[in-house]
């Protein structure tokens, strides 16, 4: 710009300096719009971290090393000028920033060279001598440009390393050797109620009540001297101290920075008092299970005993009942009137549907008691038994029952699961007012209800009978509980789905319906796997 002035006010001294050194014209606009340039960039980019020395001492710098350079002959003092030069670049935010001084100071030393004449004997000299300050030059602002690159990189992590101190939920506590607080992190004032400025440079033992108070610096001596890391690296359960004197359990984790002999310990403290509550009240929970489980064991002590009732002092008069029921028929039929046989008939039905309702309950009780048998069994094979089995019952009712697809193999108890097919097919039919039942067995790997329930692995009895009603879909798995008006039928007890799911609760299982009235009933059944829940398929 000074040069360029000179031109403009015809001041030869601006852009002329001795004899030999001279700026043209297009040399100082170049220059000039070229700083402009360097400028503008700096003024787009704005740099988080700027200069800290402001920008005219280094060039103050490059035009003090430049007349130097052109009025000392051979260009000795030019090296001497510009290693400072470059230096500078320690003091601004851009890590480019010696590569660009490196690069200017070059063409300074290249400007020096030419704008001055040399004789043969002192050419090749000066030459080698700027060859060697500009190769200097550059080996200086490499190596500040790798110092600058790796303390920006360990200021980011510094910084990165103080957010997440910050942030998180956790104390993280900082202590020198000797056990001196140096950092304290906002979750360790609220965790101990003590500001920053209350505990660093204070012991960490103001944290801690007794034992931990007493034996911590001697910890920290053994250490040491002997180096033995008895609770570094690892998770330890101790008590801390806050400022109001509450001791509470804490969670300690301990990691150690070693940076030349200093070593640093960082310490992460975890608030655990609502687990120890919850521990607390898991221990008292458990106490009462027992206690239940004491009860329950003593409840099934009493139904073991009822069942030995039933079945010897509760059969034998039903037996008796029915017996000499039947004997007053037989004997006196032709002496009653037909209001007293009917009567007579009704007690019998009664007595025996009592019998089999003792039966069912016996056997209700020892499904849950007895273990099971499981072994891997085919369900094709047990479906197409209980088929077998009921061709009578088929051909009555002019009834049909197809497999939909390939049943799995399964580890089950068979005998029981048997029983599960049986009387699912059993009453698919018997509750049908179709002129031709048709009942469908089948297996889904994956399957989503109309109520979004989600399973996997599920079996399915299908039929097109009269449907049951919502409001009955929970009744029918109760024991004795039948839809039907007339207690007297005797198509069953009513417990048959009540076994039903006590075999398949046994197997870990779970079983529910679906139904439409007048169109048909689909129950579905799990083994060994428990229904996933509503929405589980969104």
């Amino acid at each position: 710009m000074i040069a360029l002035a000179g031109y403009v006010t015809d001041a030869e001294q601006g852009y002329r300096w001795g004899p030999y050194a001279a700026m043209a014209l297009h040399t100082a606009i170049g220059m000039v719009v070229f700083g402009c340039g360097l400028v503008a960039r700096s003024w787009w980019m704005q740099p988080a971290n700027r200069a800290q020395i402001p920008l005219w001492i280094p060039a103050a710098v490059c035009f003090t090393a430049l007349l130097v350079d052109l009025y000392t002959p051979l260009g000795l003092a030019n090296g001497i000028l510009y290693v400072p030069l470059v230096l500078t670049a320690l003091w601004f935010g851009n890590r480019n920033a010696p590569l660009f001084f490196a690069f200017t100071c070059t063409v300074l030393l290249m400007l020096g060279f030419f704008a001055v004449r040399h004789d043969e004997a002192s050419f090749w000299q000066e030459i080698a001598n700027r060859t060697i300050t500009a190769a200097t030059l550059w080996l200086i602002a490499i190596l500040v440009y790798y110092f600058l690159r790796n303390n920006q990189n360990l200021e980011a992590e510094r910084i990165r390393f103080g957010a997440l101190v910050r942030s998180t939920p956790d104390a993280v506590i900082v202590i020198d050797g000797r056990g001196t607080i140096k950092s304290f992190n906002p979750a360790a004032e609220s965790m101990f109620g003590y500001a920053p400025q209350e505990t660093i440079g204070r012991n960490i033992k103001m944290l801690m009540p007794e034992p931990y108070h007493s034996e911590h610096d001697g910890y920290l001596a053994h250490y040491r001297q002997t180096g033995e890391e008895r609770i570094i690296g690892t998770t330890r359960m101790v008590s801390g101290r806050r400022k109001s004197g509450i001791v509470f359990p804490i969670e300690v984790s301990i990691s150690v920075v070693v940076s030349g002999e200093t070593k640093t310990f960082v310490g992460i403290v975890r608030d655990i008092s609502e687990r120890a509550r919850q521990e607390e009240r898991m221990k008292t929970t458990l106490a009462q299970l027992e206690a239940y489980t004491a009860e329950l064991e003593r409840s099934n002590h009493d139904l073991d005993e009822f069942a030995y009732i039933a079945s010897h002092d509760l059969k034998e008069p039903l037996r008796g009942l029915h017996n000499h029921s039947r004997f007053l028929l037989e004997d006196y039929e032709d002496k009653l009137d037909d209001d007293g046989v009917r009567r007579l008939n009704r007690l019998v039905r009664l007595s025996q549907r009592m019998e089999k309702l003792v039966n069912d309950l016996l056997y209700f009780s020892r499904l849950g008691r007895q273990q099971l048998a499981v072994k891997r069994a085919d369900i094709g094979l047990i479906v197409k038994d209980v088929v077998a089995t009921m061709e009578l019952l088929l051909e009555e009712r002019h009834a049909r029952v197809v497999i939909d697809g390939r049943l799995p193999d399964v580890v089950c108890d068979a005998p029981r699961l048997t029983e599960v097919f049986r009387n699912l097919i059993t009453n698919a039919i018997k509750y049908n007012d179709k002129p031709a039942p048709l009942v469908s067995i089948g297996y889904l790997e994956r399957f989503v209800g109309k109520d979004g329930t989600v399973a996997r692995n599920v079996f399915f009895v299908r039929d097109n009978g009269k449907g049951i009603p919502q409001e009955f879909h929970e009744d029918i798995f109760r024991i004795f509980k039948r839809l039907e008006k007339s207690q007297d039928s005797d198509d069953g007890t009513g417990a048959g789905l009540t076994f039903v799911r006590k075999i398949i609760a046994r197997h870990n299982g779970d079983i529910w319906l679906e139904s439409e009235v007048g169109v048909g009933t689909t129950f579905y059944f799990t083994l060994g796997r428990k229904r996933e829940g509503q929405n589980a398929a969104a």
